[in-house]
């Protein structure tokens, strides 16, 4: 059965993340997890509840007085205001400018705005310990950072409960669907799938062992379901064994389908789908239509307004730079787009990266269920257009 293989995908994984000393505590208990997970899949009780000790010990946790400092930070009218539309640019807010740990109060601001809090009666404390806790295990890097991490959960919201997309799922589904937002690339490297099996890095020989290909993606659940079972930051505390069975069901199918490499199988089967017709009443049509929503929020940011888009294209160049500087050190397979010295004209790759990927996607998911989302079709060909004439006007000054 499917949910037995996401089990025994999971149980290979355990203790991946080898290279983190903060994360050492997930290594030794690493037995435990599974059997955990196992539970907690098919509905059984007594999962272990990790006390928080050990994460406490490594600086994961906030302290009482972590916790107060951020409870501090006001936002004004206008961030409350701003965040809840497309107009909101994440850049403001990274973590190379002074302002980066406001991105805390901002999500409690999301999840607050969108009811959640209220509906799944989380803690103010736990949800802020949860955040806090997020933004310390993305690392500091140029595109994958906490940044995207809240574009991304920003976006959702905005496709959900401005768009009104959220009629489409449950409400349950849709708040899976934003924490998935927040979780989707924790813990990423900077260096994708390709490398990690290039350069036998403990997570690809992990992977190659296993037989499995989505190495990061794993590696994303796998601290997402530890972070989730330390009792200070369990944003799933009250719900009931039969809800956090499906939520961990729900955040493990959504985040493995971010691997770009199943971009064409997710993109087909959705298409196949919405042909016969989207069932609400279905479960399956349900659980896809999540998983779509979390890919084209996740390669959203070619759909915002240009000034913020561009940005995102000049962070995602420099990381692929960085693992072409990696490739390099390492003595693998290089990748050619990933060569700072023959890398490509901005315009010329992201037009290449919209037209190959994100239109097509983008298309399938407005013609087929989410109409509400033609809006942002609309800024794409706006994007396009201004695209087009920088790469036109450069070509002419080469000449």
């Amino acid at each position: 059965a499917e949910d037995e293989e996401l089990l025994e995908y999971f149980s290979l994984f355990a203790g991946i993340a080898l290279s983190n000393a903060r994360l050492y505590e997930f290594v030794v208990d690493s037995g435990n997890k599974a059997m955990d997970l196992f539970n907690m899949a098919q509905g059984g009780g007594g999962a272990h509840k990790p006390n928080g000790s050990a994460a406490n010990f490594f600086g994961l946790v906030p302290t009482a007085k972590e916790l107060a400092e951020y409870e501090t930070i006001a936002l004004t009218d206008k961030e409350k205001t701003d965040v809840l539309t497309v107009h909101f640019n994440p850049h403001e807010y990274s973590l190379a400018t002074d302002c980066h740990r406001r991105v805390v109060p901002l999500f409690v601001h999301l999840f607050q705005a969108a009811g959640l809090t209220d509906k799944y009666r989380i803690p103010v404390d736990v949800l802020e310990r949860f955040f806090i806790c997020c933004k310390k295990k993305y690392r500091m890097v140029p595109y994958h950072s906490v940044t995207h991490a809240f574009d991304v959960t920003q976006t959702l919201y905005l496709y959900l409960y401005q768009c009104g997309v959220k009629e489409k799922l449950t409400e349950f589904e849709a708040f899976i669907l934003m924490v998935s937002g927040v979780l989707h690339d924790i813990d990423h490297m900077g260096l994708n799938n390709s490398f990690h099996f290039k350069a036998e890095t403990p997570l690809g020989v992990l992977s190659a062992a296993s037989g499995a290909q989505s190495v990061l993606e794993v590696h994303h659940c796998n601290l997402s379901i530890e972070l989730l079972g330390i009792s200070e930051c369990d944003i799933f505390c009250n719900l009931t064994k039969d809800q956090k069975k499906e939520a961990y069901k729900c955040l493990i199918y959504n985040i493995l389908a971010t691997d770009m490499a199943k971009h064409k199988e997710f993109v087909d089967n959705f298409k196949a789908m919405s042909e016969e017709g989207y069932d609400k009443s279905n479960p399956e049509h349900r659980r896809l239509a999540s998983a779509l929503l979390l890919k084209c929020a996740d390669i959203s940011n070619v759909t915002k307004p240009f000034d913020i888009s561009r940005l995102w294209g000049i962070a995602a160049t420099e990381e692929f730079f960085v693992q072409g500087e990696a490739e390099k050190l390492n003595k693998v397979e290089l990748t050619p787009a990933f060569q700072k010295e023959k890398g490509m004209e901005l315009a010329q790759s992201q037009l290449g990266f919209i037209n190959f990927m994100v239109a097509p996607m983008l298309g399938v998911c407005i013609d087929g269920v989410f109409t509400e989302l033609e809006p942002f079709r609309a800024t794409l060909k706006s994007n396009v257009a201004k695209w087009e004439q920088m790469l036109e006007t450069h070509k002419k000054v080469d000449a």
